[in-house]
């Protein structure tokens, strides 16, 4: 796969990590990314980007493109694998989707009608 750019391009890149993330995706690391599901590929955009440390991820409608099964497993893994020391903002209109599994005390906002919201939220088992 494409691990040899972001190492040379992201200092902060954990090559390790990367293959956690496709191993817990299911994504064999020797596919070719023009042979990936819709979905594989959006998991593979998620497992490269969260495999940078970073303080701060921008995720941009990361679910719009895959199944709800998908979603949920998506929006798993990113809480399993937030660190407290980064933030990450999550824009997205599925807001069904996120809220079958948020529930109280970790951080979450929402924009509704230029009105910013702000909740606890805790992962539900």
């Amino acid at each position: 796969m494409c691990f040899k750019n972001y190492k040379q391009y992201f200092k902060t890149f954990n090559e390790n990590k990367c293959y956690e993330l496709l191993v817990y995706f299911k994504i064999d690391k020797q596919s070719q990314i023009s042979n990936l599901s819709k979905g594989d590929n959006e998991k593979l955009q998620l497992a490269l980007c969260l495999s940078i440390e970073a303080s701060l991820y921008i995720l941009d409608e990361p679910l719009v493109t895959v199944g709800l099964l998908t979603r949920i497993e998506i929006i798993k893994m990113i809480l399993n694998n937030f660190d407290l020391k980064t933030s990450i903002i999550f824009s997205s209109h599925l807001v069904r989707d996120i809220d079958t599994i948020l529930d109280i005390k970790k951080y979450f906002a929402y924009q509704t009608h230029g009105i910013l919201t702000f909740l606890d939220c805790q992962i539900k088992n």
